[in-house]
């Protein structure tokens, strides 16, 4: 663990128990007056010191320690749902890249449904692996996760404030991603959106085109639906870093 989730407004002390205790505590061995590295939700940095420990929790001290300025664009992931589960491994990496917010999505040509019912369940358990990819990455970001939601709502609906790419097996861009990103400002923000294992149908294409949704291209590897988001989010993301550093020379 490189850093702790600290709950917001958690005040000046912290009781911390259950598997998170057993881990500093019992594995990291901290004891009494030892330190470590927190950070919440909204990216605050906190210094924590251990003030007790007891058989079952430790109480921590909690001391703000700043916080963390990302100077990148806020990078929004939509993932169309894959097969067995693998949408864990998602949220997973795409926390660990330190994207800003993560969305499942229903398109044409998802296979994997989820009832009504399931989703708080489903909820619950994406923000426990983000806990813990945040805790074990030291991801300065701690991601939001929104429910499923289906891609023709997200096209009504979502995504007015952000410049949003579709990921498309096929080379459909007309630009380069290096050009598409030097339009993305720091308030705005950037969209990814990736299909599901049997690809956008082109209905769905025509849709995003429609909407203005610039389609990106990452050459001719054959990605799992699951790597390729990962993949897109650091493209864009080491572009965006290095935007300073390179110039877009247009002819014509």
């Amino acid at each position: 663990m490189k850093q702790f989730l600290v709950p917001d407004a958690c005040g000046t002390s912290l009781e911390i128990g259950g598997s998170d205790f057993h881990y500093l505590h019992n594995v990291r061995r901290l004891g009494t007056g030892d330190a470590f590295s927190g950070i919440d939700s909204t990216g605050n940095r906190f210094h924590l010191i251990v003030e007790e420990i007891q058989a079952r929790s430790m109480r921590v001290q909690v001391l703000p320690a700043g916080q963390i300025k990302v100077d990148l664009p806020e990078v929004h992931l939509f993932q169309c749902m894959p097969k067995a589960g693998k949408f864990d491994q998602v949220v997973r990496m795409a926390t660990e890249a330190g994207v800003h917010c993560i969305v499942p999505v229903f398109s044409e040509r998802t296979q994997t449904r989820i009832d009504a019912k399931d989703v708080p369940k489903k909820m619950s358990r994406w923000q426990k692996i983000i806990q813990e990819a945040v805790q074990q990455s030291g991801s300065p970001r701690v991601p939001s996760i929104e429910p499923p939601v289906a891609l023709e709502k997200l096209l009504r609906d979502k995504a007015s404030r952000l410049s949003m790419m579709f990921f498309h097996q096929a080379p459909l861009a007309s630009e380069s991603l290096h050009e598409y990103c030097s339009e993305i400002t720091k308030d705005e923000g950037c969209g990814i959106c990736i299909g599901p294992e049997g690809g956008f149908s082109d209905s769905e294409v025509h849709l995003m085109q429609a909407q203005g949704w610039k389609p990106g291209y990452l050459g001719p590897f054959v990605l799992r639906t699951e790597h390729a988001g990962l993949y897109a989010v650091a493209a864009v993301q080491t572009i965006l870093l290095e935007m300073n550093s390179w110039m877009i020379r247009k002819t014509g």
